[in-house]
């Protein structure tokens, strides 16, 4: 059972077959370690919590950072990441997912040969 909110995005991407065979157990709420050496992977944080009127529920944006050594890889793992978040409704680690949806995302490389696409998504969902 998820205590916190963002636990609904880390059990979610976990139970992604497709995000979890690019990536195997890489997912890190907040930053990749600096220990870990290893690409693919992803790390997710929260960005904003906008104000809606939505009775005893909320809304969140998150950024889940999905990062490889290859363009190609980094992209396919932002699409897996975004068909995993594809309208959900659903009870997820106790919290009553009202819907899920993709806001957008960018191709960005980085320093080192890393490659990165920040893919956004939205969580509403009820207590």
């Amino acid at each position: 059972m998820a205590s916190y909110n963002y636990e609904v995005i880390g059990q979610k991407l976990f139970s992604s077959t497709a995000v979890t065979d690019i990536v195997s157990n890489r997912i890190y709420h907040g930053n990749i370690p600096e220990t870990e050496e290893a690409l693919p992977a992803i790390n997710y944080f929260m960005v904003s919590r906008p104000n809606i009127a939505f009775g005893a529920g909320e809304r969140q944006r998150f950024q889940i950072s999905c990062r490889a050594v290859s363009p190609a890889i980094a992209m396919k793992l932002a699409d897996e990441v975004k068909s995993a978040f594809d309208g959900i409704q659903d009870s997820i680690g106790g919290f009553d997912v009202q819907n899920t949806y993709y806001e957008g995302s960018v191709f960005l490389p980085e320093p080192d040969n890393v490659y990165h696409v920040p893919v956004d998504i939205f969580l509403t969902y009820k207590n």
